[in-house]
């Protein structure tokens, strides 16, 4: 009896060593946006990617990163607790939903348009409400275009991923996107496109701001502040100059 009870012990533990450890490997969640977000034969990459990885490891924590759609990736980190998102643009809409642990990139926006469409010139935002805008659905910009009144259906249309919008400008299908500099060529060069025949117009200055890595505000705040110090920490001993610098230059 009492061996049986020293062997079900035994295995109670095991078992609970094993679900102690499951729970040690947290999911981040982000969306594609080459090269800083990549998903490849179904693995996570990019610039943005390898710092997440590093910040976890640095705070002695197991993540996996997921890569989804913006809009379910959102929505999925402000309702649930202990659920990381990256990278994300501040705003007064989601400030309250989130914890806003450290910036992880400098990020400019700008219009783009076809160079063939000599009919369209954007010069600042307001320009812009004169024609059809490709926007992602829940993203910072399509929040802040809608707060300068503009409106889907009338001057803006949404889709899931930012690239959609790219084979749409091609197709005439909307008049401008939204774009980083850095981002738009990788795009370009992957959708085989010709950078050639497209054009910057203006940045969108109000969001040129830092991006950041996000939880939702469910989450534990011990853990919150261990990886934000883990953040801190590879930013004072260089090792974020190292992984970041190639994707801030991009940017510009």
């Amino acid at each position: 009896m009492k061996y049986g009870s020293m062997m079900l012990l035994l295995a109670i533990l095991i078992h609970s060593g094993f679900l102690a450890a499951e729970e040690k490997t947290y999911t981040a969640l982000t969306e594609p946006w080459p090269p800083y977000q990549t998903y490849v034969d179904g693995k996570a990459g990019g610039y943005n990617v390898e710092f997440i990885r590093a910040i976890f490891k640095r705070a002695g924590l197991k993540v996996k990163v997921e890569v989804l759609p913006w809009a379910r990736s959102l929505t999925t980190t402000q309702q649930e607790k202990n659920i990381f998102l990256f990278v994300v643009t501040r705003n007064e809409k989601r400030e309250k939903s989130l914890i806003w642990i450290d910036t992880i990139l400098p990020y400019t926006p700008y219009f783009w348009k076809l160079k063939s469409r000599k009919d369209v010139l954007v010069n600042n935002v307001q320009d812009a409400k004169k024609y059809m805008v490709g926007v992602v659905t829940l993203d910072a910009i399509t929040q802040y275009l809608e707060k300068q009144n503009f409106e889907i259906h009338k001057n803006m249309t949404a889709v899931t991923y930012n690239v959609i919008n790219l084979r749409k400008l091609f197709k005439g299908r909307v008049d401008l996107i939204t774009y980083d500099i850095g981002g738009l060529a990788i795009q370009l060069k992957a959708e085989n496109l010709d950078p050639a025949l497209i054009e910057r117009q203006a940045m969108i200055k109000d969001l040129a701001v830092n991006l950041w890595l996000t939880t939702g505000s469910k989450s534990d705040p011990e853990l919150v502040a261990k990886i934000r110090q883990a953040s801190k920490s590879l930013k004072e001993d260089g090792s974020y100059d190292r992984i970041m610098d190639p994707a801030i230059k991009l940017m510009y």
